[in-house]
Formats: C-alpha cells, sequence, structure tokens
C-alpha cells in the first residue's frame, strides 16, 4: 500500500497507479484539503523526496501500525502489505483514498478484497501508454529490478487489473503545441475526472439551470481527425456526445472501435475540452453504425464508458436486454439519457402522441433524461410534437426531457427543443442525423422570434473612444447567433449609469477607470474575487426570486491575466512541487496579478516594487496565505534558492517610463538566475517546456523595458493585449454563458481578423 488521502467526505476509493505514479500524486495532493494526511509505504509509488511534506504523517501512522521498514526504500514484503490493505478498508471505510502499486494484484486473496470493494465502493485503475511506461522503467535505475520481462509483467497483470477495478483514467500523450488556447494541464483533466466518478461535476444540474442548451455530436473517425476544429465547433454547446459507432479504428479489420482504441479516444477527448461527455453507441437499425448482433462488443464498449467517467450515457429503449441490464447495474455516477428513434417514421405525435407513450413511459422508469426522435412529414408533425412537450412539462416538471423529429420539415422542431438540443456544426465532416442545424443558427431564429431577447451591453468610463470592446463583442454576438448589441457609454460619473444597468434591456456591462470602485455600491452583490481585489470591471444581471434583476460585479482582469499566461505555457504551479511566482509594481492592476497567481498555484509570490511601504500595506491587505514576499534589495532576491525562483511573473508598472535603478538591479538577478533546478521540478508537473515566462500588462510601447530585460535572459514575454483578450472572453462568458474561440476574440482585439 502506498497513499491514504481523506479528500471525499464520501465512500472511500483505492487507486491503482503503479505504473504511471508522477501526475497522479500530484493531482490527488492537489485536490486535498488542509486536514489530509499522506501516508507513503510503497517507494514504488514516488521517491519520498518527491513528497517529503508528507513524510512525518506517513511515519507516524507507520509507527502505529507496528510496521517499520528503517531503511525507508526496501519494499514491504507482500504479507504485510496484505495487512496493511485490510487494516485500511476495515479501519477507514469512507472518505479516504488507498493507493498501491500495481504487485497489489499478485496474491488471490488481494484481487478477491478489491472486487468485493467495487460493490459499494470504487477502484480506480490509472494507465499512460505502456510503451513509454516502458521507456520510463528503463531508465528509472532506483526501482526493484524484475525477476521477468516488463512487459511480460503487465501483460499478465492487465486482466487482474481491468478485473480489480471499476473506473478507469488514462492519461493520453498530448501534442501541446497543438493544443487549444488556455489548454489544461493533466492535473486538471485528473481533477474534472475525479469530480465526475464521485458525482461532483454537476453537469446535468447545470445544463437544467439554462433555458436553452446544446450538446455538438462529433461524427469524424477519430478524435484526432476533430481536434484542429474542437474548439470551433463546441462553441455554445454544454456537451459533447461522442458517437462511437462512428469511430474508425485503423488496426481493426472492420474498423470498429476496440476497447484499447475507444480507451484512448476517450482519454484525448477528455483531455482537450472541459465540457461534460455522452457516450453514444447506436446499431444500424437505430440509425447508428454498430452491428446488431454484436452484443459482446457493445458490451466491452459500454464498460468502457462507464469505468471512463462519461457524464451522460445515452442507452436506446431497444438496445438487447444484456446491454441494458449491465449498463444501470454497473452504473455509478453518470446520468442515463433513455431514448428512441422512429427513423422509418412509424410513429406519430398526433392524437396527443397516443403512439409514442408507452416508449415515453419505459424511457422514464429508468433514465435521468428522457430523449424521444421522431420524423416529421408535415408541419403539422411539429406541432403535435409542441404540444405533446407542453403537457410533459405540465404532467413532470421536473423531467429534462429532448424532443425533436428529424428531416428538413423537422427543423423547426429542433429550435423549439430548449433541454440539450443536438446540435452539428460546418466544420464537422457530417451530420450525426438528417435535419440538424447549428447552435448559432437555432439561436438567430429564436432571436427573430422574439424567444432570445435582444439586449443592450455597455462599456462604461473614460478615456475609451479607442476600446476594441465594442468590435469584439459584437462579432462574437454575431458568430454565434445572439441578437445583442454592445456600445460605449463615456462618463466619470458613476451617477450617470445607474438609469442604463437599470433598463430591462441592460444585458451586462464593462466598467474601466476611474469606475472599478465606484461602481460597486451601486450593485447587488459582488463576488468573492472582485471584493478581495478590490475592482469590478465586469456587470452581469440574472434572475432572482419573482423575477426581480439582480446585478452582480465581477472582476474577468485576473482570468484574463490566467488565459494569456496558460496560452503561452503557463499552465500553473500545483501539487508537491511548488513554483514561485513574482508581481512586478504594487498599483491596483497588482492586486489582480496576485490573486491570479495565488489561483494558478503559484507560491510563493515575490512583489517587487519601488515603494516599500506601499508594496508593504498591499502585502499586508491579502491573506496569509497569499504567501507574499517582499523583494526590496538585489542580495534578497539572490538569497533566493534555485528550486524558488519564480517561474512566471507579472509586470504592472507603467511601461513609457524608464524601471527605477533599485528595482532593475532586484529584476536583473531574478529573471537571470539559474533555473536549472526550477525547469527539472516543473517538468514533472508540467511535461512540457519550463521555459519562464513574463506577462506585461502595458500595451505600449510594444517592447516595454522591462519585457527587454527578461527577453535578454531567455524568459518568453507576452504582451498586455493578450490578457485584454482574455478578459474580454470571460465577460462574454459570464453574460452569455458561451466561451467563444479565443483566436477568433484574439484576431477582432488585435486587428487581424
Amino acid at each position: 500500500m502506498a497513499t491514504k488521502v481523506p479528500i471525499l467526505g464520501k465512500d472511500s476509493i483505492i487507486v491503482d497507479y503503479g505504473l504511471w505514479k508522477t501526475y497522479v500524486a500530484a493531482d490527488l495532493l492537489r485536490n486535498i484539503t488542509s486536514s489530509t494526511y499522506v501516508l507513503i509505504c510503497d517507494t514504488n509509488l514516488a521517491k519520498l523526496d518527491y513528497l517529503s511534506t508528507f513524510q512525518r504523517s506517513f511515519e507516524t501512522w507507520r509507527d502505529e501500525q507496528k510496521q517499520k521498514d528503517e531503511s525507508r526504500g526496501r519494499r514491504l514484503a507482500a504479507p504485510a502489505r496484505m495487512n496493511l490493505l485490510k487494516t485500511l478498508m476495515r479501519e477507514k471505510p469512507e472518505g479516504h483514498i488507498f493507493a498501491t502499486g500495481g504487485g497489489i494484484v499478485e496474491t488471490p486473496e488481494a484481487r478477491e478484497l478489491l472486487v468485493s470493494w467495487q460493490k459499494e465502493g470504487m477502484v480506480l485503475y490509472v494507465t499512460r501508454d505502456i510503451n513509454l511506461v516502458m521507456e520510463f522503467l528503463h531508465i528509472d535505475k532506483t526501482r526493484p529490478a524484475y525477476v521477468e520481462d516488463m512487459m511480460g509483467v503487465y501483460l499478465r497483470r492487465k486482466p487482474w487489473f481491468e478485473a480489480c477495478s471499476n473506473l478507469h483514467y488514462h492519461s493520453q500523450t498530448v501534442d501541446e503545441s497543438a493544443a487549444i488556447a488556455g489548454w489544461t494541464s493533466p492535473l486538471d483533466d485528473f481533477t474534472r475526472f475525479l469530480r465526475t466518478m464521485t458525482g461532483r461535476s454537476g453537469a446535468l444540474d447545470a445544463v437544467k439551470r439554462k433555458r436553452h442548451s446544446f450538446f455538438i455530436a462529433l461524427t469524424a473517425p477519430t478524435v484526432q481527425n476533430v481536434l484542429p476544429v474542437l474548439e470551433q465547433v463546441t462553441v455554445g454547446a454544454d456537451a459533447i456526445e461522442l458517437r462511437v459507432d462512428l469511430l474508425v479504428d485503423p488496426k481493426a479489420s472492420n474498423g470498429l472501435p476496440t476497447e484499447d482504441f475507444l480507451i484512448e479516444q476517450v482519454a484525448l477527448l477528455r483531455f482537450s475540452t472541459t465540457l461534460p461527455l455522452i457516450f453514444t453507441l447506436r446499431s444500424v437499425s437505430q440509425g447508428g453504425r454498430w452491428p446488431e448482433d454484436d452484443v459482446k462488443g457493445a458490451l466491452q464498449l459500454y464498460r468502457v464508458a462507464l469505468r471512463m467517467g462519461f457524464d451522460f450515457v445515452d442507452l436506446e429503449l431497444t438496445a438487447p436486454e444484456a446491454v441494458k441490464e449491465f449498463v444501470l447495474g454497473h452504473r455509478k455516477m453518470c446520468n442515463i439519457i433513455a431514448s428512441h428513434h422512429d427513423p422509418k417514421a412509424q410513429l406519430s405525435w398526433s392524437s396527443n402522441a397516443e403512439a409514442w407513450i408507452p416508449f415515453f413511459d419505459q424511457a422514464r422508469s429508468y433514465g435521468d433524461i428522457v430523449k424521444l426522435i421522431g420524423v416529421a412529414k408535415t408541419s403539422e408533425d411539429n406541432d403535435d410534437l409542441k404540444a405533446f412537450k407542453k403537457q410533459v412539462a405540465m404532467e413532470h416538471p421536473d423531467l429534462p426531457f429532448i424532443a425533436m423529429n428529424m428531416g428538413d420539415i423537422g427543423k423547426m422542431s429542433r429550435v423549439n427543443n430548449g433541454f440539450m438540443t443536438p446540435v452539428s456544426h460546418p466544420a464537422l465532416p457530417a451530420k450525426a442525423a438528417p435535419g440538424q442545424v447549428s447552435a448559432a443558427e437555432i439561436r438567430k431564429v429564436l432571436g427573430i422570434v422574439g424567444e432570445i431577447s435582444a439586449k443592450k451591453m455597455f462599456l462604461f468610463g473614460t478615456p475609451i473612444s479607442q476600446s476594441r470592446s465594442p468590435a469584439l463583442h459584437n462579432t462574437l454576438f454575431a458568430d454565434t447567433g445572439l441578437p445583442h448589441e454592445y456600445g460605449l457609454f463615456e462618463t466619470d460619473k458613476v451617477k450617470d449609469i445607474e438609469p442604463l444597468i437599470r433598463a430591462p434591456n441592460f444585458g451586462g456591462g464593462s466598467v474601466t477607470i476611474p469606475l472599478k470602485l465606484d461602481v460597486m455600491p451601486l450593485l447587488d452583490g459582488i463576488d468573492e474575487a472582485a471584493k478581495t481585489i478590490g475592482a469590478v470591471n465586469t456587470i452581469v444581471p440574472s434572475q432572482g426570486e419573482e423575477g426581480k434583476v439582480i446585478l452582480t460585479g465581477y472582476n474577468t482582469d485576473w482570468q484574463g491575466m490566467v488565459l494569456a499566461l496558460r496560452t503561452a505555457g503557463a499552465h500553473g504551479s500545483t501539487g508537491v512541487l511548488k513554483q514561485s511566482g513574482m508581481v512586478v509594481g504594487g498599483g491596483g492592476t497588482a492586486r489582480a496579478a496576485i490573486y491570479a497567481l495565488k489561483e494558478m498555484g503559484y507560491a510563493p509570490i515575490y512583489l517587487v516594487g519601488r515603494n516599500k511601504q506601499k508594496l508593504g500595506a498591499l502585502t499586508q491587505s491579502f491573506s496569509a496565505d497569499y504567501n507574499i514576499k517582499l523583494l526590496s534589495t538585489e542580495q534578497e532576491a539572490r538569497n533566493i534558492p534555485a528550486e524558488q525562483q519564480p517561474a512566471v511573473a507579472i509586470g504592472t508598472i507603467p511601461g513609457d517610463s524608464p524601471i527605477d535603478p533599485s528595482m532593475r538591479e532586484v529584476l536583473c538577478t531574478i529573471f537571470s538566475a539559474d533555473d536549472t533546478q526550477a525547469a527539472n521540478a516543473g517538468s514533472l508537473i508540467a511535461n512540457g517546456t519550463s521555459k519562464k515566462v513574463l506577462l506585461e500588462m502595458a500595451y505600449k510601447p510594444a517592447v516595454t523595458s522591462l519585457m527587454q530585460l527578461a527577453q535578454n535572459d531567455g524568459w518568453k514575454t507576452v504582451a498586455g493585449l493578450e490578457a485584454l483578450v482574455g478578459q474580454g472572453v470571460h465577460q462574454f462568458r459570464l453574460w452569455t454563458g458561451i466561451t467563444p474561440v479565443y483566436g477568433r476574440a484574439r484576431a477582432v482585439v488585435m486587428g487581424t481578423a
């Protein structure tokens, strides 16, 4: 046994990651609370010096169990590991994680324990590309030597791993250079997986809160085919449907997806998006590609889906009984979409949908969501369907219900559906069903008929005549099919904007100087981040009780900084190996910069500025957990250990003025520091480039003095306009619930669209 972490507050989970140690260790530690303790008993998990922070907890618990291993480099004997597993299962059945090495499955007794645990709990199997694992095992000379071929060991254990686990997380190798802007790290991916598998993703509740929601159906033969356009095709989608029956395995003689192929595809898709995932496997009679008689193959693929953390699983009413029994008997935290398709138009919606009622009742008996899809031959078919949906809404107001008609005539039924409407996109190779349209097309029609009310958005402040915000947001409204309009309202008096923000057609506002602080008393609520930063740059209206409009103030400046840094390759510091950050300057923008670095996990955060008294007051205004350290002299900068040198920095000083000489010496010392140790540490977490990044918030000149200093010592520099793009992207998301394409937004701001 290796690690125990109480983080869930519910059932304990057993995790097997003997084949993949570094990322998962960091991921688990990233999610623990301050009261969490970690116990390490098997050095195959990770070297103890990697997890030195937690050695004391391990040693205390080990002493209590009287299972000391004085060398700490020797594995516990098999009987001792077995006893330890039994002890943990007995004494800590809830709210903990037990992490084992791969060798735990070697004994029948241990395998029986793990299989038995699955009845009430979860056993997670974590893998990576086996060839990469073998490369690592040959390089790592600190591991105990195997007495047999390592690949042979893996192949012998693989069936046991699968039988002993009911969850599976696969780490797929990804080309970071081709990743979507703001790409998330393996740590974020694994965190989302944990949230899904422990029932904390809230995917269904999030969709139910929206008046109009959509999911995009991926119809490509491989996920790799769609990755270049994934960000584009998922704009405005609330979930992604993976049409597994349409996948093509190049290694299979019949092209049908195999288990191993599907595992790779799912891992790659989940790694490349933050949206919830829907698993769908349609047979030929259901309008898909999967052979009707291959029930065994279907069961294998459904098993992969249930183990890998899909938020939704589509289960056809006409699926073989063996498939339905397996899915309903092995579901953990996924939501079942009970669906029925009538591609041959044998059922009618007329006569109060009398022909559909048996299917509706059957789907409602086991589905979290009911989905009924017919075919429209005339426009009256859409009218009859609309009447049935209205009836269902009255009789079952809490039931999530998808009902539409296929075909060109049925397009209007897709416009009227409302909840989780399946959509396509012109950039995809094919539509998943006849008559599918894009989410933008549906919104445009809804705007025309008044189902989506046109709203007015504004930028408040002065001077604002040169702002690119109107071009940005009006372009994004047009791209997503929304009827809204964004304009300028120039003023330095906050009372001037009150009539506008309280108007019925107010859809949201951007706030710039000098009103970021003055606007706060006019609002009904302030987001916690904006409170901490002490400034509001975004106003978001929402519906409160009895239809009252609630105005909430947000700050997206810090989110723009995070997105700009992530896009530049700084994905944050998480897990066991911390990296530090630096903020240059002590004004209002510095507060947002400190908040951004804290949210990204950087610690400590070094603060460099000219006015020591002002910096001290700024530091004191943040709580101690921000771990802010002032750097006032060159010697203080030199005293920073190599492994604690800042890996990322944000500049918030004027770009058109010379840097203060004393500040310049401190900055030169930081920028020129030997980062070998820090780079080695960072690579363990990020698995990518360790180049340090400076985000310069000053817009002019194009290359500031601060940027030049950093560039001279090999730092990557990012212009402040990138953060401007990011904060605008987040504003649009807050107003509309839609995350736009970053590249499109950037091109508009930069004037290259």
